[in-house]
Parts: C-alpha cells; structure tokens; sequence
C-alpha cells in the first residue's frame, strides 16, 4: 500500500490480523512513516509474531479502548481529532506520516455502533485522502455479520478479495467525495442515511459501473 491508500480488510482466524499487519507496516517503515498498531486487546503471540518483521522500538501499541473510547462507540470529530494530532506530532518528529493497521472487530458490533463507525469511515476516508496518512481497517469474519462487512466494503475505496463486494463505494480523493458502482433507487437511500449528519466534505460526483 501507498501513502493516502484506504482499505478494508476481512480476515479469519486470530492470527491472521497480526500476520497481515506485520508486512503492511513494515512498508510504512521503509518509507519513514510514524507506525501504530491496534488490537482489542494486543496478544503477546501476535505481538511476537508482528515483532518478528517489524522493529518493536518503532511500533506503537495501543488497545481499542485506548485510541477510540470504552463504550465503542465512535465520535467522528473527536476520533478526527485525535488523529491529526497524532499526525501532527509525527511530522514534528520527522516522520513522513502515519501508518495505522487496527481491528475494528469490536467496534461494528450492533447498529448503533454501526451507524458511527460508517460516520467515521466517511471521515477518515476524506483525511486519509488528503493528509499523509495510510489506513487498514481489518475485520474479523467470525464476529462481523455479512451484511456489516457489505456495509463497510462500502466506505472503503480499497478492500480485500476475502470480503464481499458492495454494490457501491463512497470514497474521497481528499477535494470531493464520489460515489462509484451500481447506483439505483436503493443505493441512494442507503447514501443518504450514510451521509445523515456528515459535514459536507467537499462536493459530490457519480460514476456508474454496469
């Protein structure tokens, strides 16, 4: 993956997140990026297997609690927030930007946190757009339901071959959010509650895929 790439990833098995992690960060390395980790709970094993390609001194570690609250449920502007000051912080230190892989299992576990985390995704996408950000957004398929994981494919421009295939993607470039796919009756309606309390981010274009 490249600097401003978003994607969601769906990944099976308890290992797995970590093993995917470690070469994805290990990219962010070599092109001089601040790296951050984020587990529901970070396992020793899949530390130790992450560790055995990346450096630990250049990682950073964090649990889900810790970066997006106890309850789960996401605030978007704050969570936007907390990441440009990050960002911000990295830049001062002389990163190049920020890297960040972390299993958002927990966080899409009924509706109501459904709802905020699509906010969210919609957010971040249009800041990992246009600051130097990269972002995975990993999964687990056997604690996400299918039509979540079709939900999340959704606000990724980018996702995995192990995932489903959305009938659309909302995506931003980092000037203006668009809309690609089969966009029909039912696909607007889902945009528009999709879109419901998102600050207008930029404007709005369409292309359709037959």
């Amino acid at each position: 993956m490249r600097p401003h790439d978003h994607v969601g990833w769906i990944y099976q098995g308890g290992s797995e997140f970590a093993a995917l992690a470690g070469p994805y960060l290990s990219e962010g390395a070599a092109l001089g990026e601040k790296l951050v980790y984020i587990a529901e709970e970070p396992d020793p094993r899949d530390l130790s297997q992450l560790f055995s390609v990346v450096d630990p001194g250049a990682v950073q570690i964090a649990s889900v609690a810790e970066i997006y609250g106890s309850d789960g449920i996401i605030d978007p502007p704050s969570q936007l927030a907390l990441f440009m000051a990050v960002l911000a912080d990295a830049k001062a230190a002389g990163y190049t930007g920020v890297r960040v892989a972390a299993d958002s299992s927990s966080l899409v576990g009924d509706e109501k946190q459904m709802k905020a985390w699509i906010q969210w995704e919609i957010v971040a996408d249009h800041a990992t757009a246009g600051h130097d950000f990269t972002a995975l957004c990993a999964f687990s398929k056997d604690k996400v339901r299918e039509d979540m994981l079709r939900q999340i494919a959704a606000v990724h421009p980018l996702s995995s071959a192990s995932g489903p295939i959305p009938q659309f993607r909302l995506f931003s470039d980092g000037a203006a959010m668009h809309v690609e796919g089969r966009v029909d009756a039912h696909a607007i309606t889902q945009l528009r509650q999709r879109l419901e309390g998102e600050p207008e981010i930029g404007r709005a274009s369409c292309r359709e895929r037959v």
